[in-house]
């Protein structure tokens, strides 16, 4: 019971530092202006290494486009990065390798250390790179759907046999399941992270 007293209060931490990166992350886009840009390089002194990855995640979801977030100390930044589909992010850091110390990952999220003095250097390139691979125009996000379904259908035993597919994570994805022709009537939210009610309407 001390344990996970101990590590709910670690779980809380960690997601108090994420919000906050978070919240730091959307006022520099905002005051940077960087919505129009394809790709985002963003950094600053003090924030958590440990969880500037899941908020790189978050940012490219939300704003579909690849962000890389960097952790800065005494000059050198730590960073991370995650892309969106479309966007070979390995690739892409090959591509600013003269501004990198060091890169590793695959094609959506990667690790990098960079000089603080190269950031603006970085963002140029990183942008540059997505436009080799994807071109000018803007990309629009897509939903994957797995399966459709009548709302009478997603009941209570549907929800038990969710549950056995768990966990869910990069290497087994939450299902996305949709329903035509439902008219939403007001949304407080998702209650859970696991189904996705879509109100595509009449065509």
């Amino acid at each position: 019971r001390v344990q996970a007293r101990y590590l709910h209060n670690l779980n809380r931490q960690r997601q108090a530092l994420e919000e906050e990166v978070l919240k730091q992350a959307r006022t520099m886009i905002r005051r940077q202006g960087l919505e129009s840009r394809p790709a985002w390089v963003l950094g600053q002194e003090g924030w958590h290494p440990g969880v500037i990855g899941i908020v790189a995640a978050r940012l490219a979801e939300e704003y579909y486009r690849p962000v890389a977030l960097v952790s800065l100390k005494n000059g050198r930044g730590r960073g991370s990065a995650r892309s969106i589909e479309g966007f070979h992010l390995f690739q892409g850091l090959q591509a600013c390798r003269q501004v990198l110390h060091k890169y590793g990952g695959h094609r959506a999220a990667a690790g990098f250390e960079v000089a603080a003095d190269n950031l603006g250097a970085f963002q140029e390139l990183l942008e540059q790179a997505f436009v080799d691979q994807l071109g000018e125009k803007p990309l629009r996000p897509t939903l994957k759907v797995d399966a459709q379904a009548e709302l009478g259908e997603l009941n209570g035993a549907f929800y038990r046999h969710l549950e056995t597919l768990r966990p869910f994570g990069p290497g087994n994805p939450a299902p996305v399941i949709v329903s035509l022709e439902v008219e939403c009537l007001g949304s407080r939210g998702r209650t859970t992270p696991d189904l996705r009610l879509l109100d595509w309407g009449r065509p």
